[in-house]
């Protein structure tokens, strides 16, 4: 088994110099870059959702990104003999991946 978080995919996503910190920097301003060329979380978290506009804009530039890496992984899983890939991803439907998943478990409070 191979578990998958979106979170932890997001979070390597935005490593200094990548293509996706570049693209989210491009919308939503250089200054969300730290001088180390880390994320500054709160200021793009105060930008992207100061409206639904704006989240919807911040989606659509990550949402790509996450779902391309979470095909590899789970690839690289079957590779490995892995038989069953659980996917934790808190935005699986709005992002397109519920596609992908054979059959998918919702915990709501």
């Amino acid at each position: 088994m191979c578990v998958i978080n979106a979170d932890e995919i997001v979070k390597n996503l935005y490593t200094p110099d990548s293509v996706c910190l570049k693209a989210v920097s491009g919308v939503f301003g250089q200054d969300i870059i730290l001088s180390d060329g880390n994320i500054d979380r709160p200021l793009l978290a105060k930008r992207a959702f100061s409206s639904k506009e704006n989240t919807h804009l911040l989606n659509s530039i990550v949402h790509p990104f996450v779902t391309y890496e979470f095909m590899q992984m789970a690839k690289q899983a079957q590779t490995d003999g892995k038989s069953v890939v659980i996917y934790d991803a808190p935005q699986l439907f709005e992002s397109g991946a519920d596609v992908f998943c054979d059959l998918i478990v919702s915990v709501t409070d």
